[in-house]
């Protein structure tokens, strides 16, 4: 407050000497001074209704005389700039509503925004994300409120188990800025994993498997469940005790095996001819499988329709 009634009187004094008695009668003439409304206060108000009048007095005196004198003396009166660089901008903060101080961004905070950001774009069933920074973070100045972060780079495809994400912060839809960072990710779920050593041809059986909890990022093939009609299929390849059920390693039971003699049929309009051939390997319905003429000793080409038939197109 001191400092503030010491630039209005500095500021007045010079405004009135600019300006003249046309603007400032007290400048010239004492009796006019005497006068003034805080000459009339009455003695006994209390200290702060007399600071009142006299802070009062002087805004309307440098008021009229900043517009009188001109930027000459009070810069301000036309450069808004100048304003801002008054000595009335130490005014005590606590009366100001002035926004909370920036925050600093540690490493456990930044590691929850990345593994929320990823868990929202990611769709697995029951997966779990867990992220470690390979390197020290340097804590960064962030705005003191709610934060989200996107990862910009790489595509989620191709997050490995150890890459570098390129992300972005936000503030209320405001972007605070990029970064990139080095980080070991795991992306974890139960999974179907053989409990004995299975054999090629084995029939589908929920007993032969338990669920553990494995890293997605370390398996190269695509995972299988348990298909609704378990029974219908079979291995179609050995897994070892512990492995994981890939989706190449089930397939649907063969309805016709290798050797094996089925019908044959040929469509043309309302006309069908049927002949014996011999299966020349094993097929499920709609698979394109070869076979033979016995006769003829031609190899054909035919859509397996059931365990039985076998439709050849011309």
């Amino acid at each position: 407050m001191h400092s503030f009634q010491t630039f209005l009187i500095q500021t007045v004094a010079a405004a009135c000497f600019a300006a003249g008695p046309a603007v400032c009668p007290a400048a010239n003439d004492p009796a006019a001074a005497a006068s003034r409304p805080p000459a009339q206060t009455n003695a006994r108000q209390q200290p702060e209704a007399l600071m009142h009048s006299f802070q009062t007095f002087l805004i309307q005196t440098v008021t009229a005389a900043c517009f009188a004198a001109g930027p000459a003396v009070c810069p301000a009166a036309n450069d808004p700039a100048a304003a801002a660089s008054r000595p009335a901008a130490q005014t005590n903060a606590s009366t100001l509503n002035v926004p909370h101080s920036p925050r600093r961004l540690e490493e456990d905070e930044l590691r929850g925004l990345l593994t929320a950001a990823l868990g929202q774009r990611r769709d697995e069933d029951g997966a779990e994300w867990e992220l470690s920074l390979t390197r020290p973070w340097t804590p960064v100045n962030v705005p003191d409120g709610a934060l989200t972060a996107e990862i910009l780079e790489p595509s989620l495809n191709r997050i490995t188990s150890t890459c570098i994400l390129r992300f972005e912060l936000r503030a209320a839809q405001k972007t605070i800025g990029t970064w990139q960072a080095p980080v070991q990710a795991h992306l974890w779920r139960q999974i179907l994993v053989a409990h004995t050593f299975l054999h090629r041809g084995q029939l589908l059986r929920e007993a032969d498997f338990i669920r553990e909890r494995r890293d997605l990022l370390t398996l190269r093939e695509p995972l299988a469940d348990l298909p609704a009609q378990a029974a219908s299929y079979e291995l179609a390849e050995t897994v070892p005790a512990g492995s994981p059920l890939t989706a190449r390693a089930i397939r649907l039971k063969p309805v016709l095996s290798r050797g094996q003699m089925a019908d044959a049929i040929i469509r043309d309009g309302a006309l069908i001819v049927s002949l014996k051939v011999e299966v020349l390997e094993e097929g499920v319905p709609g698979q394109i499988v070869r076979m033979r003429n016995p006769q003829s000793r031609r190899e054909l080409r035919g859509k397996v329709l059931d365990e039985q038939t076998i439709a050849i197109a011309f």
